[in-house]
């Protein structure tokens, strides 16, 4: 006699009847579908590049702040923000020959970057985010609190 249990059988599903939580899933992708995502696989946080503010009165607020902003781009198409200059979105591309670094120094940057994108954090007092897009996902390589990038 075997000692192993007989496993019940599970009723097989044609494509006919999707489940529920699967119709959901394909309407939640639509919704969220060219909205940007933002993702800190290639965050290097640094001397230069934290959310340490020289400035004290801006170091409390300065986590507070990222999270909103970071929400508030979630809302946008990553195509708009690339695309559409706005006064509100506040995002424009890095000329690294015009600031302190050449580069972002990640491994593999060539085939990575097409182009480095800055994002305010808020007004200027808050800083900017650095980083880049792949497709519509933002990757946030520096946290520039104080400008150090063009100074």
């Amino acid at each position: 006699m075997s000692s192993k249990r007989p496993q019940a059988s599970r009723p097989k599903r044609n494509n006919k009847n999707i489940p529920i939580s699967n119709s959901i899933n394909l309407t939640r992708d639509k919704i969220i579908s060219g909205l940007v995502r933002f993702s800190f696989k290639y965050h290097k946080r640094t001397e230069k590049f934290n959310l340490d503010s020289k400035d004290e009165k801006y170091q409390n607020n300065n986590l507070r702040v990222l999270l909103e902003r970071l929400q508030e781009y979630c809302t946008n198409p990553a195509h708009d923000l690339m695309c559409k200059r706005s006064h509100a979105t506040r995002c424009k591309r890095i000329n690294f020959e015009k600031s302190t670094e050449s580069c972002f120094g990640i491994k593999g940057e060539e085939q990575l970057v097409d182009h480095p994108f800055e994002l305010n954090m808020s007004t200027d007092k808050y800083g900017r985010i650095h980083g880049f897009f792949i497709d519509d996902t933002f990757f946030v390589v520096w946290l520039d609190p104080d400008h150090k990038l063009f100074k």
